[in-house]
């Protein structure tokens, strides 16, 4: 009855995402993390000791997982950007975005133990309004990114070395409506409406491994994915069909956490990221050809700094902070309203209750985006016009949030 119980929560949750999945995200290319402890303390690659940050940070941290675990919770995405340009146009984005995720683990098949999760990670999402006084028509939107569906299994080799294994079935949607102009004149040519989704596959391999019985590394490995989408496009009441793959990048985490006593850890992650395959992106328009071009091209790899620190305060509370420093991978010239990739600081912070077999926690997020301009732009705004405006992003992204599970 319980498997049966699960199933059936699994599947509500598994539609919920599909429909948060088609009505966009609202992230920046890679948010900061998934989960009360991540989202806390950002920084769990070498302590991911709870179901939803193993998921995304580590899988191997699931063979130190004890019991039947079910988690799940909600981000709440407020993506306040600020785009300007030289033409006078000066909009603020207004999206706000929930994204549940979902956990659960076994140790039943001791000494494996397995799991399935759910969250989406990667993706963009925008909307600004229009400014017909400025030279936009209509509303500029944009939403992309990957919905992960992922079985895992995990094995504790040894008492100091652990390994874990995530398949990733990543369901990718992406919608993305702008005006567009010559690319020569720069004159109207019409408002551009696009509509697609599809799958793509890939893993997630964790090792953990204790160093001494207060320092553990962690290392993790997500393989690049391709996700294979296909849609409609309308272009000045033209209808076509429209595909597109976006290549996510492969990221390798290495992480330490130090626990000086049961009560305090501290940990530190370095993350890198192959974000120059993502130039291998392309927009494929069947009836539109004009119309193709690819998403951006001279990407650059990038690298994730974060530190986090965890104190039990008690036997009921726990409390969580940290920081972490992110490098943009999109170069400037592509820097637009539909892609505002950019440099910035995350703050972290959370607060765990425990009882008996239940956990809630709180969390929040500030992410402080440091301005960037795309002096040298092929975008400009909206269109793809060499020599076109100039433009700059700000601004800020909030995202609080909370998380319940329970041990069976």
């Amino acid at each position: 009855m319980k498997v049966f119980k699960f199933f059936v929560v699994l599947g509500q949750l598994g539609t919920l995402l599909l429909l948060l999945a088609n009505n966009g995200y609202a992230n920046i290319t890679e948010p900061g993390g998934v989960g009360a402890r991540g989202m806390g303390m950002a920084s769990v690659v070498a302590n991911p000791d709870d179901p939803i940050a193993a998921f995304y940070y580590n899988p191997a941290g699931l063979a130190r997982i004890e019991g039947e675990n079910i988690a799940g919770g909600v981000e709440f995405v407020f993506v306040r950007m600020n785009y300007r340009n030289s033409e006078g146009y000066n909009q603020r984005n207004h999206v706000t975005a929930p994204i549940p995720f979902f956990g659960y683990t076994t140790d039943r098949a001791k000494p494996v133990v397995l799991g399935i999760g759910l969250y989406s990670t990667l993706g963009v999402g925008f909307n600004f309004y229009k400014d017909p006084a400025h030279g936009v028509r209509e509303d500029i939107e944009s939403s992309a990114g990957v919905l992960y569906l992922a079985p895992t299994i995990a094995y504790r080799i040894n008492p100091r070395l652990s390994v874990g294994f995530e398949l990733n079935i990543g369901y990718g949607a992406a919608e993305m409506n702008q005006p567009v102009r010559d690319k020569e004149t720069g004159s109207y040519l019409g408002y551009l409406e696009t509509e697609a989704d599809g799958f793509g596959y890939g893993c997630t391999i964790g090792l953990l491994y204790e160093l001494t019985p207060s320092l553990t590394v962690g290392l993790n490995w997500r393989s690049p994915m391709k996700t294979s989408l296909e849609g409609d496009a309308k272009f000045a009441g033209i209808d076509g069909d429209l595909d597109l793959d976006p290549y996510w990048p492969q990221m390798v985490s290495l992480g330490l956490a130090y626990k000086p006593n049961p009560r305090l850890t501290f940990s530190v992650t370095v993350k890198w990221a192959d974000w120059t395959y993502l130039d291998n992106s392309e927009f494929r328009y069947r009836g539109l050809p004009i119309l193709n071009h690819p998403l951006v091209k001279d990407s650059r790899d990038t690298m994730r700094y974060s530190a986090g620190l965890e104190y039990r305060y008690n036997n009921k509370i726990v409390l969580r902070t940290g920081y972490e420093y992110d490098e943009h991978s999109v170069d400037s010239k592509y820097l637009s309203p539909l892609l505002a990739d950019v440099n910035f600081h995350m703050f972290f912070g959370g607060i765990g209750f425990e009882s008996g077999d239940w956990k809630a926690d709180l969390f929040c997020v500030y992410t402080a985006v440091i301005d960037r301009e795309n002096t040298d732009s092929l975008i400009g705004y909206p269109n793809q016009v060499l020599g076109y405006p100039k433009g700059e992003v700000s601004g800020n992204v909030p995202v609080p949030g909370f998380e319940i599970s329970y041990r069976f």
